[in-house]
């Protein structure tokens, strides 16, 4: 453990984006020994608690301290020098600073961009993939490949409530695509059973019956489900059949 994490301890939002690499980590000190800390360190202050927590700053504490600059006072407190904003925030909106203050200011690789998803979704695994993907800047589905991924390993729950961007709570469930277009072509079905019987009585003539069943083959150009396709492919057998029984009579 590096010396500066004894006097500061890190909040657990800044643990949510991966460290630099050692090779960024020195590219890093060189820039500050050049150029000096152009972005001070972010704390989160704690009412009622005199240690302050790090927010935003790992890599450049790692960094200054391999400089060997003096980092606290006599106190135990962040030098004035290198203390950035002093923050009151709640967990969830320290994660939110943490995305968007690093996110636009670090190149991270595809993969660093899925381990800082996974750890989003282990602090919070109510946040909706659209706000998770909004934060990290990738599409809806990378957040939900490893949401699914998560879930198989009972690393977060699978049943978990899910807030929006305007902090409405919803479950998963309940924006699902109703079933609702299966009821059609059931009774589809249905019907070309019944009309089968018909013609086998003569209540039907053939009209009627290529009439009703060019209007199936006319669904199953434009499916919805693979469901619904084969119940609708189902309907027009059942409707050739007929066609063809009432060709042979």
């Amino acid at each position: 453990m590096s010396k500066w994490r004894k006097l500061l301890p890190v909040h657990k939002a800044a643990d949510c984006l991966p460290m630099m690499t050692d090779a960024e980590i020195k590219a890093l000190a060189a820039d500050i020994k050049a150029n000096g800390l152009l972005n001070k360190i972010d704390l989160v202050v704690q009412p009622h608690n005199e240690n302050d927590m790090l927010l935003d700053g790992r890599n450049r504490m790692e960094a200054m301290e391999l400089l060997g600059k003096r980092l606290f006072d006599a106190n135990g407190s962040l030098m004035k020098e290198f203390r950035g904003r002093e923050i009151v925030i709640d967990d969830d909106d320290a994660i939110k600073h943490v995305t968007s203050a690093n996110i636009a200011r670090r190149h991270l690789t595809s993969e660093q961009k899925r381990a800082t998803i996974a750890a989003l979704l282990k602090a919070n695994p109510a946040r909706s993939d659209a706000n998770i993907s909004e934060a990290v800047k990738v599409d809806h589905k990378t957040v939900a490949k490893v949401r699914k991924k998560l879930e198989a390993h009972r690393e977060i729950p699978s049943d978990a409530g899910r807030v929006d961007a305007t902090g409405r709570s919803y479950k998963p469930s309940d924006r699902r695509p109703k079933k609702v277009e299966e009821k059609m072509p059931v009774a589809a079905k249905d019907q070309a059973k019944a009309a089968a019987k018909m013609a086998e009585n003569g209540w039907l003539n053939r009209a009627a019956l290529a009439a009703q069943g060019a209007k199936y083959e006319s669904l199953a150009k434009a499916p919805k489900t693979k469901k619904h396709r084969a119940l609708v492919v189902a309907v027009i057998k059942n409707w050739t059949a007929v066609l063809k029984a009432i060709d042979a009579g």
